[in-house]
């Protein structure tokens, strides 16, 4: 089984997360939790067919995939997903909160918030599949649960609040260096410390050289 595969019937799908995840409010998150529809086996899924009911009675989020002792968290829920959304980018977003008192998830918490952790991952069951260009394409399928996952495989799920980082720096600037500065003070409450300190010069100002470098490695997406 891979980040990107298949197991016994179950597939797998990872989204690379870039950055700091969005806090809702209180000790809730939001996160993408998948993104892009073609696979690298050639597997597309329909996400308008994509069944959350039975999940929705079980919502457990997970690390790496894992419902039966195989990492330190036992076999057990890290956390819970309060909401489910599909957007209109063709995408999977989850609202979620981490298990409170647990050491393990815990520890996960502390990574996520501090940027250490970054991908996340759905588990899922295709139902009907049709053929479809060099593969196939899920048209019915049920999503079983989604994981915190250190590696991540898709390029396009980034946390929120990066992505709207990304997209209004996207946009055509008049000043590329003007607009650079302030799409990342207006989100420099957001992000976490380690992140802060490769773009802030020792006076406390944004160094616009590393934003620059930033503003490539997000179009690439690549993980910083």
């Amino acid at each position: 089984m891979t980040d990107d595969g298949m197991y016994s019937g179950v597939a797998f799908r990872s989204a690379a997360a870039i950055g700091d995840s969005k806090a809702v409010g209180g000790d809730v998150y939001s996160v993408t939790i998948f993104a892009n529809e073609l696979s690298r086996d050639g597997m597309s899924v329909d996400l308008d067919g994509m069944d959350f009911s039975n999940y929705e009675k079980n919502p457990v989020v997970l690390y790496a995939h894992d419902h039966v002792g195989r990492t330190y968290s036992g076999g057990l829920p890290i956390g819970r997903t309060l909401r489910l959304a599909r957007t209109s980018a063709g995408q999977i977003r989850a609202e979620f909160e981490f298990l409170a008192g647990d050491a393990f998830a815990e520890r996960v918490r502390n990574a996520w918030e501090r940027g250490f952790l970054r991908g996340a991952s759905i588990g899922w069951r295709p139902v009907e599949t049709r053929p479809s260009g060099r593969g196939a394409r899920a048209m019915r399928s049920e999503l079983l649960e989604w994981s915190i996952v250190a590696v991540p495989a898709d390029p396009d799920a980034l946390r929120d609040v990066y992505l709207r980082v990304v997209r209004a720096m996207l946009s055509p600037p008049p000043d590329e260096s003007e607009r650079s500065e302030k799409v990342i003070f207006d989100h420099r409450e957001e992000l976490p410390s380690h992140q802060l300190s490769r773009i802030e010069e020792d006076e406390g100002e944004l160094d616009l050289d590393e934003t620059r470098r930033l503003l490539t490695d997000f179009r690439e997406g690549v993980a910083v």
